[in-house]
C-alpha cells in the first residue's frame, strides 16, 4: 500500500509538469527534433564509405552482394534511427496522448496502444540492424556498456506494453483474469510510473550510444 501510494503521489507530481498544454508541446517537438537530428547526424556523419554513384546509401540495408560486402556497415545506421524513433519519439508521443488538450479519452487509450505497438516494430526492427551488422562485420553481440543498458531497455519497454495491453485494452465485460476495475485502479500508478522508466532509460542510452560511436569513428 505505502509503494501504491508513493506511485500516486509521484502519478500526481507528473500531472502537475505535465498538463499545461506549452510543456507538452515542448515535449513533442523535442521529441521530433531528437529523430529529425539524427537521421542528419547518420547521414551526413555516418556514411558507411558509400560514395555517389555506387547505388548505396548511409541507409543501405542490403551489405554489397555477399553478407560481408563492402557496404556491410550501412545497415548498422537504421539502430540509431530506428532506436530513437521508437523508443524515443515513439514513447514520448504515446505519453502525450494523455495530456493534448481537447482530446477524449476513447480516442487517447487506442492511439497510446497504436503508437506503442508501433514503437515496438520500430524496435524490433532496430535491434535486427544492429545484430545484423554484427553478423556482417563478424563481431561478437552484447560486448558494451550500451548494449546491456538498452536491452535493459527494451525489456521494460516490453514488459510495460505487454502487462499495460493486458490490464487496459480489453473492454470491462471481456472477462480477462485477475483484471477488474479495482485491479485497473491499483496497477495503474505502477503503469505510470514504469513508463516513465521506460522512457528515461531509452533516452539515456540513446545517449549513451552515440557518444560510443562518436568514440569509435573519431579514434
Amino acid at each position: 500500500r505505502q509503494l501504491t501510494g508513493t506511485m500516486v503521489v509521484f502519478g500526481d507530481l507528473l500531472d502537475m509538469l505535465t498538463k499545461p498544454p506549452g510543456a507538452s508541446a515542448i515535449a513533442g517537438v523535442l521529441a521530433l527534433l531528437s529523430l529529425i537530428l539524427t537521421i542528419v547526424w547518420v547521414k551526413n556523419y555516418q556514411p558507411c564509405h558509400w560514395k555517389e554513384g555506387d547505388g548505396y546509401t548511409a541507409l543501405s540495408w542490403d551489405p554489397g552482394g555477399a553478407p560481408k560486402g563492402p557496404f556491410a556497415s550501412c545497415v548498422f545506421n537504421w539502430h540509431p534511427i530506428l532506436m530513437v524513433a521508437s523508443m524515443v519519439t515513439g514513447t514520448t508521443l504515446a505519453a502525450l496522448c494523455y495530456h493534448a488538450p481537447n482530446l477524449k479519452k476513447s480516442v487517447s487509450k487506442p492511439l497510446h496502444a497504436a503508437i506503442l505497438f508501433l514503437s515496438f516494430i520500430l524496435m524490433c526492427l532496430g535491434l535486427r540492424a544492429v545484430f545484423k551488422y554484427h553478423d556482417n562485420k563478424d563481431l561478437d553481440n552484447m560486448v558494451s556498456f550500451h548494449s546491456w543498458v538498452g536491452m535493459f531497455s527494451v525489456l521494460i519497454f516490453s514488459a510495460q506494453l505487454v502487462t499495460g495491453a493486458y490490464h487496459f485494452l480489453p473492454g470491462p465485460d471481456a472477462g480477462v483474469p485477475g483484471v477488474d476495475a479495482q485491479t485497473k485502479a491499483r496497477y495503474l500508478p505502477l503503469h505510470v510510473t514504469a513508463g516513465v522508466l521506460a522512457l528515461v532509460l531509452p533516452v539515456a542510452t540513446s545517449g549513451i550510444g552515440i557518444m560510443e560511436k562518436m568514440g569509435f569513428v573519431d579514434r
